[in-house]
């Protein structure tokens, strides 16, 4: 049985064994961290550009910040190529640390907009179901971003795979769960205006930069249900930090 123990001392051996008729390659082995990188490079970029004009509007123009702005801040080489002393545990560690943060900013994203809402919608009932909707998002949010602390017993067994004793929950499938509950309440926020803005009375300016707003809602929607096909596509395979790198582009 192939062990990982053994290629902690052997840097000759990967993580896992390599399918059939591959051979491990240290030195210059297949790697999508470029792509990653341009890419979060080329995101990070345009995201920090609006978030800097949508608080400059707020704090110059609009001469107010309200508290949908205030809470709104707040890997892949195949895995037989990657030694076992690099992978564990700086691997699974920097995971649970970037997969705090992602999935908390994630949240405070989707609490945010929430909140806008409410400043528009006076029906009562109506009030009530954001409410509810943001409590679970609230309570989603907080488990899966926080599960690398209950995922194993003992704690250190989810980063260093030297720990033979102990169990784990599967944590791919807490991915999946995590991907069907945002992609869920990604289409909920996104039908949500339709059920309040016909009963505002709102200059044309105003509605075509909501229905602007509405068609980039439906690209996030999209895009949601594109990870959590690289979700379930990720429970199939052993090779993580792979198959990782493709989940982690739809961030």
């Amino acid at each position: 049985m192939y062990s990982p123990i053994i290629s902690q001392r052997d840097e000759a051996v990967g993580v896992i064994p390599p399918p059939p008729g591959i051979t491990p390659d240290f030195a210059n082995p297949p790697s999508r961290v470029h792509t990653f990188a341009a890419l979060n490079i080329a995101l990070m970029s345009i995201s920090t550009l609006f978030t800097g004009l949508r608080f400059y509007t707020a704090r110059f123009i609009l001469r107010h910040i309200r508290a949908d702005d205030s809470i709104r801040y707040g890997l892949g080489r195949h895995l037989w190529d990657v030694p076992l002393h690099v992978f564990s545990p700086n691997f699974m560690k920097m995971a649970a640390i970037v997969g705090t943060f992602v999935g908390i900013s994630i949240m405070l994203t989707k609490l945010s907009i929430l909140t806008l809402f409410l400043r528009f919608i006076q029906q009562r009932n109506l009030r009530i179901a954001v409410y509810t909707i943001m409590a679970i998002i609230v309570a989603y949010g907080l488990a899966t971003s926080f599960s690398w602390v209950y995922a194993c017993r003992p704690l250190e067994k989810y980063w260093d795979l030297t720990v033979t004793g102990g169990t784990c929950i599967n944590w791919v499938k807490i991915t999946v769960f995590n991907g069907v509950m945002n992609t869920t309440t990604d289409a909920i926020i996104l039908a949500l205006p339709t059920l309040f803005l016909r009963r505002l009375h709102l200059p044309k300016r105003q509605k075509i930069g909501i229905m602007v707003l509405l068609m980039a809602g439906g690209f996030i929607l999209i895009v949601s249900i594109i990870r959590l096909k690289q979700s379930v596509d990720l429970v199939h395979t052993m090779d993580i930090s792979w198959g990782g790198m493709t989940l982690e582009l739809w961030w």
